[in-house]
């Protein structure tokens, strides 16, 4: 049975470290859901938690998209500095980006973290029928 884990709560509670030390300890992928951690050059006003040593692999562009992960260890952080800080995203855009990569995951996991204090952005992936 595939699984979504979800890792939520309040900005600078540990969210991230906690969902890189189980996505190692279980060899799973992690999907960022916060708001803000989405745009590209806000690292210091989001508290990004990524390390140094973090190197960025371009998966694909999309329109103005950034679409890719952070390889920290084994694991594999997506949607990380994914839009410019000028442009417009919803919870809808979030969604469209984060369907076919949940489905591209579960190609290969059983299991896909997400982690993110942004409900909203959640919520409508969950819960918000759209058509596929």
């Amino acid at each position: 049975m595939k699984q979504l884990k979800i890792i939520t709560g309040q900005t600078a509670t540990g969210k991230t470290g906690y969902a890189l030390k189980l996505a190692q300890e279980k060899n799973l992928p992690v999907i960022n859901f916060d708001s803000r951690q989405l745009y590209q050059k806000l690292d210091n006003i989001t508290g990004k938690d990524l390390p140094s040593k973090a190197k960025f692999y371009l998966n694909r562009q999309e329109k103005k998209l950034t679409i890719g992960f952070y390889k920290i260890g084994k694991v594999n952080l997506w949607l990380y500095d994914l839009i410019n800080i000028d442009q417009f995203f919803s919870t809808y855009d979030y969604q469209k980006v984060a369907i076919p990569l949940i489905n591209k995951l579960f190609e290969h996991y059983d299991q896909i973290i997400f982690v993110g204090g942004s409900y909203l952005y959640i919520y409508h992936l969950l819960y918000i029928n759209q058509k596929k």
